[in-house]
């Protein structure tokens, strides 16, 4: 059976948490609305709070004949054209989204103790259902 996207996201939000703290993130925050953004995850490590996106996608829904339709749904939502083969859950991120981020950043970054910084991370998961294995890819300062 293949997990709906709803499913995936929501465990993949919950790995993506545990790879952070496993990084040293302190998650201040998660599923939290700032200046109209849902941010997935606000974590702070050191000096840095990060407003962190995460994007997951499982193998069975990128792989196979049964997976190809789900994909392209989620493809043509995010923006990808349509038939486009998405692969990894970067592929999801698109200019608006990271617009969003950047004005909840500005926004958020007046209530930030002095000797704080701001930044935007992305955590990509990839998830293989069958195998019961995740894999998290942080990028910093997107």
């Amino acid at each position: 059976m293949i997990p709906d996207r709803q499913s995936v996201g929501r465990l993949g939000e919950s790995i993506a948490a545990d790879y952070l703290c496993r990084k040293g993130y302190e998650i201040l925050a998660k599923n939290i609305r700032i200046a109209g953004c849902e941010v997935d995850i606000l974590g702070k490590r050191g000096k840095i709070v990060s407003l962190i996106e995460v994007k997951s996608i499982s193998r069975e829904m990128s792989h196979g004949n049964e997976g190809t339709l789900e994909v392209h749904q989620l493809a043509s939502r995010s923006g990808v054209q349509e038939g486009a083969e998405v692969v990894s859950p970067e592929d999801h991120i698109d200019r608006k989204k990271l617009a969003r981020l950047k004005m909840a950043g500005d926004a958020y970054a007046p209530t930030l103790e002095e000797g704080l910084d701001i930044q935007i991370d992305v955590v990509a998961v990839r998830l293989d259902f069958t195998v019961r294995r995740a894999v998290c890819t942080l990028y910093e300062k997107v």
